[in-house]
């Protein structure tokens, strides 16, 4: 017999520790997609349905309970009634408005289902948005949920009545963790010390704050980089011995340097993410879960003279981080120094010392790689996708936070704030400079 979902799913530390960092970030990642062929409105449904049952934390409501805190899955009746995904027929003027609106609307897990989405069907292409709440996986999950999308549809093309496989994978982090423990622990120790001395010594860094806006909406700016500009773009990093994520990073530091109000004094940091799938056999998780972890690029006040100096410094900080497991040793400790505690009390300790972070000027900005996007998973059959790309979470003010993804040789920067002209223009400024200054 094939298992069924249960009624219960137990909440990993990482699913809470998301809640925990909402004093820095809006919750929720978009995978948008864009065909020129049509999508088959009545089939992406089914397959929707038959997601949200194949991958059973989907249907569920997030219980934040003091103690074991759980995903509670809903009753079929109900899941049939949810209005996972909307289709809207637009017009070519309308298509971007649209879009904006489903980009910009939140919702909360503990009242919805983790998920939402929506097609757009206008006079010559069709545009699909995935949105999932980031305490249910991170933008790793969120590919595997688009390709395991895709998977259904194109099967319910030859097999209607096609049934998925349910997923009872569990969604916690111990099979990351197992293999370096005990043996690994005294070194492992070592690297959490140093990455906290890098986040907080010396305590004032370099930020880049946006306003806050009651009762206002969050907007998006993006920079799609195309295959041209994208192939000059690795052509340098190469020919300089980095990698595009190298490159990346330094050019939003000159950016940053030159577009915020920077003393020459605080310290340049960064703080970016790990995908912790990376130390699994198969650098694949099986289920949809949380697994990403934290670095910081810290170059003191520094940066370097020149825009090749600071590659050269960056690209060195970040191939040290790297040979030395990173992202590893903050997850674990993090996760074993608090995992004795109940999340009633680990929540509000987490939001307490990123309240203390803001409050100190000591919070630096977020620069996360979400990775590439494999066009040879997002396969939908007859349709597609001509584009796709990741938006990162937005910020939530003072924070800022900034993402970039690709797809076959094309590269997306992206940035979500509230919406507000000095917010907006201080973005583009800062987008602009990024652009101008990469090769190309």
């Amino acid at each position: 017999m094939p298992p069924e979902a249960p009624d219960y799913l137990p909440a990993p530390a990482f699913d809470c520790a998301v809640s925990g960092m909402a004093e820095t970030f809006v919750s929720m990642i978009h995978l948008c997609l864009e065909f020129e062929e049509r999508l088959d409105p009545d089939r992406l449904a089914r397959a929707v349905r038959l997601l949200v049952d194949a991958e059973p934390v989907l249907g569920c409501r997030f219980e934040a309970r003091f103690f074991k805190p759980r995903w509670r899955r809903l009753e079929a009746g109900e899941l049939d009634r949810l209005p996972f995904i909307r289709t809207v027929l637009v017009g070519e003027t309308g298509i971007a408005s649209e879009t904006a609106d489903f980009l910009t609307e939140t919702f909360d897990p503990g009242i919805d289902p983790p998920i939402r989405i929506c097609l757009l069907t206008g006079p010559s292409r069709d545009r699909l948005h995935i949105k999932v709440d980031h305490q249910v996986t991170d933008a790793a999950g969120l590919k595997y949920l688009g390709y395991r999308l895709a998977e259904i549809y194109r099967a319910l093309e030859t097999d209607p009545a096609f049934q998925p496989e349910i997923n009872t994978s569990p969604r916690g982090q111990d099979e990351i963790f197992r293999p370096f423990l005990p043996g690994r622990i005294p070194t492992l120790f070592k690297d959490y010390l140093q990455d906290l001395a890098r986040v907080s010594i010396p305590s004032v860094s370099l930020t880049f704050p946006v306003e806050g806006v009651d009762g206002g909406r969050l907007v998006f700016t993006e920079r799609h980089f195309g295959p041209e500009r994208s192939s000059l773009i690795r052509d340098y990093a190469s020919r300089r011995g980095a990698t595009v994520n190298d490159l990346v990073n330094a050019v939003m530091v000159r950016a940053l340097i030159e577009t915020a109000p920077w003393d020459g004094k605080a310290a340049i940091k960064l703080i970016g993410t790990v995908d912790l799938r990376r130390y699994l056999p198969s650098r694949e998780a099986d289920a949809v879960c949380n697994r990403s972890g934290w670095y910081f690029l810290t170059l003191g006040s520094d940066p370097g003279t020149d825009p090749e100096t600071t590659l050269d410094r960056v690209r060195s900080r970040l191939s040290a981080l790297k040979e030395n497991r990173i992202g590893l040793g903050l997850s674990l400790f993090s996760y074993l120094l608090m995992s004795p505690l109940p999340s009633g009390l680990r929540v509000p300790l987490m939001r307490s010392a990123a309240k203390s972070m803001i409050r100190q000027g000591s919070m630096p900005p977020i620069l996360t790689n979400m990775g590439a996007i494999d066009p040879n998973r997002l396969d939908f059959g007859s349709a597609r996708p001509a584009s796709a790309f990741l938006l990162v979470p937005p910020g939530a003010a003072p924070n800022r936070a900034m993402g970039l993804s690709s797809f076959r040789n094309a590269l997306t920067l992206s940035a979500g704030y509230p919406d507000s002209p000095m917010n907006r223009d201080r973005i583009e400024a800062l987008f602009n400079r990024f652009e101008s200054l990469l090769p190309g």
